[in-house]
This record gives structure tokens, C-alpha cells and sequence, in this order.
């Protein structure tokens, strides 16, 4: 399981990269109003869905 454990985390709009101090990185998608990552609850490969 992925997770982000860090008291900053950096948003990287070009990469469009999450990442925390410990060198977790997370990829994003941005279409419209909505943000998809992965989930970091579920299975590898699942991802969750964020709409304003």
C-alpha cells in the first residue's frame, strides 16, 4: 500500500506529481472540474476520483 506520511507535501502542477519529505510521488490527472489519483486505500491500479 502507497501512502503519503509527511507534515508537507508538495504539488507539482507540470508533472502533475503529489509528493511528500520521504520521496513518495503520486500521479494525477486534471479533466474539467475533477482530479483522479490513486486510491491509497484500495487494490494496485485502483484509482478515486475527486469533483468539485
Amino acid at each position: 500500500m502507497k501512502y503519503l506520511y509527511s507534515e508537507k507535501v508538495a504539488i507539482d502542477t507540470d508533472k502533475q506529481i503529489i509528493s511528500d519529505n520521504n520521496g513518495t510521488e503520486l500521479k494525477y490527472s486534471v479533466s474539467g472540474d475533477s482530479v483522479t489519483m490513486p486510491d491509497l486505500a484500495g487494490d494496485s491500479g485502483e484509482t478515486v476520483t475527486l469533483s468539485k
